[in-house]
């Protein structure tokens, strides 16, 4: 992605909502003293995840969606959001890949 791009730049989708149903931008939080808090917008751990969208007609299906390391590292040229490579192949279906080759015929190199 071209530019200065910092974590807080990046539109939120709270994922939960999808399956909760919650309208509210707050989550409810209970006190020590018993009381409940509405206005607390975030409580307790949160993951950053990057999505790749494979069918831009269908945005919120067969999400790719990949955890974020670490995000926000200032450099001299830019900043660099470190991804969890292991636990995909972001934005790369090998498959599909591996279809398209025998498809367009190309053959292993010969020894």
């Amino acid at each position: 992605m071209k530019g200065l791009i910092n974590k807080s730049e990046y539109r939120e989708i709270e994922v939960d909502r999808f399956t909760t149903g919650i309208k509210r931008p707050f989550q409810d939080v209970v006190t020590v003293s018993g009381g409940v808090e509405t206005r607390i917008k975030y409580a307790g751990y949160r993951q950053l995840f990057l999505a790749y969208i494979p069918d831009l007609s269908n945005p919120l299906i067969s999400l790719v969606n990949i955890p974020v390391a670490t995000s926000d590292i200032q450099t001299n040229t830019g900043v660099i959001h470190v991804l969890n490579r292991p636990k995909h192949n972001f934005g790369f279906n090998t498959d599909r890949f591996i279809e398209e080759v025998i498809a367009a015929g190309i053959k292993p190199a010969s020894p």
